[in-house]
């Protein structure tokens, strides 16, 4: 995936994190007493997490690594879906693998999670160029020394938030400049400042250029010493698991190729606005997003 000079245009994203096994819930169902078993019409069953922000970065034509603990005898599904998708697969070993239960409503949903955080420790070196794209705050500040020295060597760095309390507070007092892209949405900017109007300040500290997203209302920037504040259509009830990814993995895509932070953030809500109508976040189909792809 490495791109000689100076170039940005068409540069590699190479996307860190744990690809998770992801289980649907279903809706409207009580879990069962001990002892007893229910049995639903439908349990959906994919992969998610990492793979989410690298089936889209490929699916819009951005030559796309995948950097991840390993999901032990899970392994062989997942580099198969990343042949699929045209991704380059990289994994390290890992105790166990990543998963989540999924619980979905009409405009939202939660998770119940596990990760093996410690094999993170294990991480191999970073790439030198390009984009790195960092799919949550905890495994970001874990990779904070390989991460600093691939942005010594020219590589620029994205962290997307997740639902990190902790992590989200410290981003409250920042020490240093740690990355170059920082997206967040709206309820995890007010663990930094609940003062809408003061947090992209704040956290320009942490990063170069900041991205605070509110689902169907707007997506608010401060990217180049500019602030952007650009409306998001609604799109109605879908499936938003995994729709932050796809927003992320299009910004990046998009400022891979040397297009303007408000054309960029344009085509990661057009991209995320997609991803909605989909289960789970992981596009399969390229024909989804090929009136999208830059020309």
């Amino acid at each position: 995936m490495s791109v000689t000079g100076p170039d940005p245009v068409d540069q590699g994203l190479c996307v860190v994190g744990f690809v998770y096994l992801e289980v649907f819930v279903p809706g409207g169902f009580d879990a069962p007493r001990p002892g007893r078993e229910h049995f639903v019409p439908d349990m959906p069953v994919g992969f998610g997490g990492a793979l989410n922000v690298a089936s889209v970065s490929a699916a819009l034509g951005l030559p796309t690594m995948l950097l991840r603990p390993s999901c032990g005898a899970l392994d062989p599904a997942v580099r198969a879906m990343a042949e699929k998708l045209g991704v380059e697969d990289c994994s390290w070993p890992s105790k166990r693998p990543a998963v989540s239960l999924v619980y979905s409503t009409p405009t939202d949903r939660a998770f119940l999670s596990a990760a093996d955080f410690e094999a993170l420790a294990d991480c191999p070196t970073l790439p030198e160029d390009g984009w790195i794209h960092v799919a949550g705050l905890e495994e970001a500040f874990l990779l904070e020394n390989p991460l600093r020295e691939a942005r010594k060597c020219g590589a620029r760095v994205c962290v997307s938030g997740s639902w990190a309390p902790r992590a989200l507070q410290r981003l409250a007092v920042p020490r240093e400049r740690r990355w170059d892209l920082l997206v967040l949405n709206e309820a995890e900017a007010a663990w930094v400042d609940e003062d809408s109007g003061r947090v992209l300040e704040i956290l320009s500290e942490v990063a170069g250029d900041v991205v605070i997203t509110n689902g169907p209302g707007t997506v608010e920037a401060l990217m180049g010493g500019e602030r952007f504040r650009v409306p998001v259509p609604a799109t109605g009830p879908g499936n938003y698991t995994g729709v932050g990814d796809a927003f992320c993995a299009a910004l990046l895509s998009a400022r891979a190729r040397g297009m303007d932070a408000g054309s960029s953030l344009r085509r990661g809500i057009a991209v995320a606005s997609r991803v909605v109508t989909i289960r789970g976040g992981v596009v399969t189909d390229r024909a989804l997003l090929s009136d999208l792809v830059p020309r």
